[in-house]
């Protein structure tokens, strides 16, 4: 991705926002010893912040801030999760071993697992990012992360409306020890190894899922040394921080 350039108008704009926000309240004269720009550019910049409606200028030292209703709508509107952004860099480094399609999920709240950022536009819709807690591999690999108490309160939360086959699976005790077997382990994989969900121990009740979409014999075996060979460095990371 190429750098912003510092030049441009709108990244000027952006720069002197950012600024204002970060010192705010902040005179033109601090603006202009603080940023690279001369200050015809920084005053072309705050006059169409004002017209927009995004700062004003306080009486007395004339030094500008963000008005309200600019810091209202930035906190009211959509917001990326912090752990996606977080996990991105496993995800990006995922990406670059082939054909790959890759999901994010985790639980928004008690009983409710979500799939919240995907490579297939598909999973945005309602009935994929909702998955079941006892039949979808990512939902159960975040899961593993949990510790049984909490892990208690999804399950109890979630059978209120569940199938009657998922219910039947939870009660049974079947999906306990399904987690249980599995919490050591740390992922699950496909059958013929296209694909693993993966548990995130930094990020408790997080995972993420890795798929091939395409799935020759040497692009799995490739995919499953590739993943192997992450799995290490994880292991050894966590031995050397625990």
């Amino acid at each position: 991705m190429p750098k912003p350039d510092p030049d441009a108008p709108t990244q000027r704009i952006l720069t002197i926002t950012e600024m204002i926000a970060d010192r705010g309240p902040i005179t033109l004269v601090d603006l202009c010893a603080a940023l690279p720009f001369s200050r015809a550019a920084v005053w072309r910049a705050l006059d169409t912040l004002r017209l927009q409606g995004w700062v004003r200028m306080r009486a007395g030292d004339n030094a500008f801030e963000l008005r309200r209703d600019l810091a209202d709508r930035l906190s009211k509107g959509h917001h990326s999760s912090p752990e996606v952004e977080a996990i991105a860099p496993i995800r990006d480094r995922i990406l670059k071993f082939g054909p790959v399609h890759i999901e994010l999920g985790g639980f928004c709240e008690t009983g409710v697992f979500r799939v919240l950022e995907s490579t297939r536009k598909s999973y945005y819709a309602a009935a994929l990012s909702t998955p079941s807690l006892v039949d979808d591999d990512l939902a159960i690999a975040a899961q593993l992360t949990i510790p049984s108490p909490h892990l208690v309160l999804h399950l109890r939360a979630f059978m209120v409306n569940a199938r009657e086959e998922e219910r039947r699976v939870i009660t049974s005790g079947e999906h306990g020890r399904l987690v249980a077997k599995l919490r050591d382990v740390g992922h699950i994989w496909q059958p013929d190894y296209s694909g693993i969900a993966l548990a995130l121990p930094e990020f408790r009740g997080f995972a993420l899922r890795a798929e091939l979409w395409r799935t020759g014999p040497a692009d799995i075996a490739r995919f499953r040394t590739q993943i192997e060979q992450v799995l290490i460095e994880r292991r050894a990371a966590f031995a050397q921080g625990a």
